[in-house]
């Protein structure tokens, strides 16, 4: 849809100035910004669609993006390799959600299943010992469930603990 673009404003040579038009002058201003309004209106609704246009293609560039990215290729021992390699190494793994290899399970599904089924990546854990009467019962048993689930992915490696 093209619009047609507005007349050249008879008042052009007033803009920008301390003109002062008389009442009819004004009446024919306001009359003649009822195109340029209209046209206003069309072009922000142009812009509106076609940002929803860039917001569509940008989402589909990005995923296919995503889909072919190289990391996807990697075979499994290399990504436990690098998963290895993520380990903190001044000190025994945390429960804490920001390092390896709890923020491993957090990317995406694949990665979390590859990382659960690497039993090296739980071998070892430093556990926070709190004074039970800081936990809420809830709060205590899930902090239980979260250490055996920890252990159990070790499977049959021996463990390392840090308390």
């Amino acid at each position: 849809m093209i619009d047609r673009p507005s007349p050249p404003s008879p008042y052009q040579q007033y803009l920008g100035t301390n003109y002062a038009p008389p009442e009819f002058a004004a009446n024919q201003i306001l009359d003649y910004l009822q195109g340029p309004r209209q046209e206003l209106t069309s072009v922000k609704e142009r812009i509106r669609l076609l940002c929803i246009k860039q917001a569509e293609l940008e989402d589909a560039i990005h995923a296919h993006e995503a889909l072919a990215h190289p990391i996807r290729r990697l075979p499994h021992e290399v990504l436990q390799l690098i998963f290895l390699a993520c380990l903190p190494t001044k000190h025994y793994p945390t429960m804490g959600r920001t390092e390896a290899p709890l923020v491993l399970i957090q990317v995406c599904r694949s990665w979390r299943a590859l990382a659960i089924d690497t039993p090296q990546l739980w071998a070892s854990v430093h556990i926070v010992a709190t004074p039970a009467e800081k936990f809420g019962v809830h709060e205590a048993r899930s902090r239980l469930d979260s250490i055996k689930q920890w252990l159990e992915r070790s499977k049959t490696l021996p463990l390392t603990l840090s308390i």
